[in-house]
């Protein structure tokens, strides 16, 4: 049980690190330009082979059809749509992830 807590944290870490390194390969300026949807690809295969699942903090953040990291003013666009109560991401691709604040 023990080595499985450990498993567990480890693999969270390492889903924690790849978003991050996702979001700094958005720049066009890193030497990893591009690599953005690797880093998510990598991350969501950790989380099914250790059955952990990705932080709301990060899926939130994550274009559901391109699987881009979404960066405000980088790779994607942000409203406000204060009549219904949410904040729309609207990625390259088009598609719009809603993340409510009401």
């Amino acid at each position: 049980m023990k080595g499985n807590k450990i498993q567990r944290e480890m693999a969270e870490y390492r889903i924690e690190r790849l978003f991050s390194l996702a979001k700094e390969s958005l720049d066009p300026k890193s030497p990893m330009h591009g690599l953005g949807k690797r880093y998510i690809h990598i991350a969501e295969e950790i989380s099914t082979h250790y059955r952990v699942r990705i932080p709301n903090s990060i899926r939130l953040y994550i274009c559901r059809t391109c699987h881009n990291p979404l960066v405000p003013g980088i790779s994607a666009k942000v409203r406000v749509v204060s009549d219904k109560g949410y904040v729309a991401y609207v990625c390259r691709c088009t598609a719009e992830r809603h993340v409510f604040y009401k």
